[in-house]
């Protein structure tokens, strides 16, 4: 988290080249210093490396995924196959498991939310062979109460 003043707000924030958060707050501000934990929160982000292996009719080989109270991210390249390959869900220490929007499940709303085209968004080209696809939550989610994800029929633990 960076502090920003008159002499970088132009370079830090208006020119960053990637969407920043602003948080203005002043030390008076009882609503501010409430706000403040939630603001540190989503510098939070789990990266859980993946099995990275795909079937030979998977359109995707899923490498990483990246996780913020706020966002979910696979990242990996292209496979050989037309197969999409993108269901995702989480499951919470408290039992809630819910599934991320996605072709696998007709592009059904979770309880969570999604939010893009379909629930999620695609990045990547075939000339680079890399492939990202994102989910945004309509909730913050607490790291520390993620128990696993799974990522096209694979459990993963997550570990804390």
């Amino acid at each position: 988290m960076l502090e920003l003043n008159l002499n970088n707000f132009q370079a830090e924030a208006l020119e960053a080249g990637q969407p920043v958060l602003v948080d203005f707050w002043a030390p008076w501000c009882g609503y501010c210093r409430r706000l403040g934990p939630a603001v540190e929160q989503l510098e939070q982000e789990l990266v859980i490396e993946l099995d990275g292996e795909s079937g030979p009719d998977d359109r995707f080989c899923w490498q990483t995924a990246t996780i913020s109270p706020i966002s979910f991210q696979l990242d990996g390249i292209y496979g050989s196959g037309e197969t999409s390959n993108e269901a995702v869900s989480i499951t919470l220490k408290d039992g809630t498991s819910f599934a991320l929007s996605s072709a696998e499940n007709g592009y059904e709303d979770s309880p969570y939310g999604t939010y893009g085209s379909w629930g999620s968004s695609y990045a990547g080209s075939w000339e680079s062979n890399e492939v990202k696809n994102t989910w945004l939550f309509s909730q913050i989610i607490d790291l520390d109460e993620l128990a696993s994800i799974t990522v096209c029929g694979v459990t993963y633990p997550i570990l804390q």
